[in-house]
């Protein structure tokens, strides 16, 4: 009997062909729509959830192109499954099983996905027992250490077997409570590069969702790259940067201009003498000991950005994700507007910031409000297409600079960044000093040692 009859053989009597038919219909519905692959991929987070002989394969092939930013479609479900896979999947038999589980494909998943995840949860509770009945039975059993050997036997079966209770009662956290307050630690790790703006906002904390808006060319790119440099190269936290404007070169152009203090216009005209060069190579070990992760995926949805979360959580797992920006993310199908599609993901990734409890931090792109008003000055209800960004921040800064709209203003230099919303704190304006031609704002008091020692 193979392991996978042994799997079938643990289920209730008359179950078996109901759990087949149920991971047919989970995977073909996730080959026959990207949005749902998502989902399904959220709520699967193990390939062994699959019995039937062949379906943990797909899955897995599902898996590998969700990860790596590539579409989940037929083409390129059937081409990873030829590529790694052999038998079945290097005949002409591979497209009609895909064909087939296309064919089972249902807009009503949800059901189907608790079915497999129930059966799943049953299997790996029955092969725990199983293990820790084997390792009990052996002669010469040594409660001390076979007993150890038993208990992670139960545990890993256990693992994902039962769904995170979110709810608590005061009495219980009450103690953790006053531990936290009673701690020396600081409430976060995450803090913005700027003491001007540590002011207002002293550290970005576990599952806030942070706003930074501006009009286009203000600058909400570079003060997501600053905060990016600030926290993955200086601090070396882990986090990653998904940027939906810009490509990696371009990312990496602006980084190295803003930490190696060498003019922008140099570096994409690769005009670069030797002092150029001198700086460049001083930031080197900063660069390669940096801790920040780069995705440049085009139209990249929430799914993906759960998806890549995830992978970082098996090594390094990330403690602060950046987007830039908001409208260029891909939408979730079913909106029947667009204010409809931004309110969906800006409630996707206030859930993701919960879910993996770490601060996210958003760029959004403002309309023409701004520039309609007197003193140019935005505001959060500025934002396009959705109210939900005022709604479902936690902290919100706008990007302001006077020169941008007035060349000879007598703050040329100057930015504000305005805490337009601060649920734990008090709002204001940060004035900082905008260097356009190294791609970064700085402290007022910035010197190039200040830089090196503080930042």
């Amino acid at each position: 009997m193979t392991d996978l009859d042994d799997r079938a053989e643990i289920l209730a009597p008359g179950r078996t062909r109901d759990i087949e038919f149920a991971e047919m219909a989970v995977l073909g519905t996730a080959i026959t729509w990207q949005h749902a692959a998502e989902e399904i991929l959220s709520a699967l987070n193990r390939e062994d959830c699959f019995a039937t002989t062949g379906h943990e394969a797909v899955f897995a092939a599902i898996r590998h192109l969700a990860e790596n930013g590539r579409p989940v479609q037929p083409a390129t479900v059937l081409g990873r499954l030829v590529e790694a896979e052999q038998g079945v999947w290097k005949t002409g038999q591979a497209g009609v099983i895909i064909g087939n589980l296309m064919s089972h494909a249902t807009p009503l998943y949800e059901e189907h996905v608790a079915t497999v995840l129930r059966a799943a949860r049953q299997r790996w509770t029955v092969n725990g027992c199983r293990a820790a009945l084997s390792i009990a039975s052996r002669p010469g059993f040594d409660a001390a250490g076979d007993g150890e050997l038993v208990r992670k036997a139960i545990d890993a079966a256990l693992d994902g077997t039962t769904a995170p209770d979110s709810a608590v009662t005061a009495a219980d956290l009450f103690m953790s409570a006053v531990e936290r307050l009673e701690s020396s630690a600081p409430p976060g790790q995450i803090q913005f590069p700027w003491a001007e703006l540590r002011r207002y906002v002293p550290y970005l904390r576990p599952g806030q969702l942070v706003t930074i808006a501006a009009r286009p060319s203000l600058g909400k790119s570079l003060m997501a790259q600053d905060l990016a440099r600030y926290v993955g190269l200086r601090k070396r936290i882990p986090c990653v940067l998904f940027t939906l404007e810009q490509d990696r070169d371009e990312v990496m152009d602006r980084l190295i201009a803003a930490e190696a203090g060498v003019l922008l216009e140099r570096i994409i005209g690769k005009d670069l003498d030797a002092a150029a060069w001198t700086r460049i190579a001083a930031a080197k070990e900063r660069f390669e000991e940096s801790r920040l992760v780069i995705d440049d995926t085009p139209k990249a949805t929430p799914g993906h950005i759960r998806t890549r979360l995830r992978a970082m959580a098996r090594s390094d797992p990330a403690q602060l994700a950046i987007i830039d920006y908001l409208q260029l993310m891909g939408t979730p199908a079913g909106a029947e507007n667009r204010q409809q599609e931004v309110t969906a993901l800006v409630g996707n990734l206030k859930a993701i910031a919960r879910e993996f409890r770490i601060p996210l931090v958003m760029c959004c792109q403002l309309n023409r409000g701004p520039e309609q008003r007197h003193d140019k000055r935005p505001h959060l209800s500025d934002a396009r297409e959705s109210g939900s960004v005022d709604n479902d921040s936690d902290v919100a800064i706008l990007i302001h600079r006077e020169d941008f709209y007035e060349p000879e203003s007598s703050r040329a230099g100057e930015a504000d960044f305005l805490v337009d919303k601060n649920r734990n704190g008090p709002r204001g304006t940060a004035t900082v000093g905008f260097q356009g031609n190294y791609a970064r704002f700085v402290d007022p008091q910035w010197t190039p040692t200040s830089s090196l020692e503080n930042r």
